[in-house]
């Protein structure tokens, strides 16, 4: 964290010229100006050995990355347009700093062995670089350990050991679409307040509180239905294979919420919402959609859930499970 203090002395000419504070430089000192207090008290050297271990990769679509443990932790997530197009060893570092924010909260106090395929990873970590981006990312990393009390020993291993990293970070989620946030703030007006939105990402969440399908940054929870749904207005944008065991869970925990499904008659979640074409006990009320091409915007996979403009039609359903009667065992 003294890196453009270092390069400012360097590119002196003698020891009585003045200097021009650089931004980079300013934003150093401040660092240690406001910081300093908080290490204060703590040991200059920590035990030699790291406890914990976390592998990180990265592709051309993505980034993965997990911890070992009894049943791995994995997070995961998809590039935007620009990030894609960003350098090779930029796209590990920010792999590094997203994994990292992901598993913070579980790495508290730690020292972590972390392992990247990537040699200029592992020097960048250490020792930082005079690449803007590529030092923008090294800070990231810096400020989330300070933050959390936790340090990381990056090493370099071959790509053939890195395979599992490698795999996870060229998922693609099809999956990762979302309702138009103006549409959604309407629902919210009718429906809401939402309090949590149960089947998003960090980039497609539509309230601040969301479960993933695997772990991202600020995620309360990794598989929504591993949580109870009770005491939540909840907001359902699921994959629509996944309709049929929301309903089951739903009931399960008695919980009350708002879901996107497309209209599809034929569908084999339909007759639990329209048993014999009326609404069910637990369908409180039923909302159209506005059939727009904008209705649905596509994640970063670059897809939806129709393969252009809606055709049939997309429904907003509230539901409540709250009442026993509506809740058969």
């Amino acid at each position: 964290m003294t890196r453009s203090l270092y390069a400012m002395l360097l590119a002196r000419s003698s020891w009585f010229e003045k200097l021009v504070i650089t931004p980079a430089a300013k934003e150093e000192l401040s660092f240690w100006h406001k910081g300093l207090k908080g290490f204060n008290g703590q040991d200059i050297w920590r035990s030699p050995s790291a406890v914990r271990v976390v592998y990180s990769d990265a592709s051309g679509t993505g980034f993965g990355g997990y911890t070992v443990e009894h049943g791995p932790q994995i997070a995961h997530g998809q590039w935007s347009a620009w990030e894609a197009e960003q350098s090779s060893t930029w796209r590990e570092l920010r792999a590094v700093s997203t994994v990292l924010q992901a598993f913070a909260s579980q790495l508290e106090n730690e020292r972590i062995r972390w392992f990247t395929d990537n040699q200029n990873v592992v020097r960048i970590l250490l020792n930082g670089s005079r690449k803007p981006l590529l030092q923008e990312e090294a800070l990231t990393v810096f400020h989330m350990c300070v933050a959390h009390h936790l340090s990381i020993e990056p090493e370099w291993i071959p790509r053939e050991q890195n395979q599992v990293a490698d795999y996870i970070s060229k998922v693609v989620d099809y999956d990762d679409w979302m309702l138009h946030p103006t549409i959604f703030s309407q629902l919210d007006l009718l429906w809401g307040p939402h309090t949590i939105d149960r089947f998003a990402n960090t980039h497609n969440r539509q309230v601040e509180r969301f479960n993933s399908r695997f772990w991202n940054p600020e995620t309360e929870a990794v598989d929504a239905f591993t949580v109870d749904w009770s005491g939540d207005n909840n907001w359902w944008c699921p994959p629509v294979c996944l309709v049929p065991r929301l309903v089951q869970h739903a009931r399960k925990t008695r919980a009350q919420g708002t879901l996107i499904v497309p209209l599809w008659p034929s569908a084999p979640f339909w007759p639990v919402f329209f048993p014999e074409g009326s609404p069910a006990e637990f369908v409180q009320e039923v909302c159209q959609l506005p059939k727009v091409d904008w209705l649905l915007l596509p994640g970063r996979s670059g897809r939806t859930l129709f393969a252009g403009p809606p055709q049939t039609g997309v429904l907003a359903v509230r539901l409540d499970f709250g009442d026993v009667s509506a809740c058969p065992p």
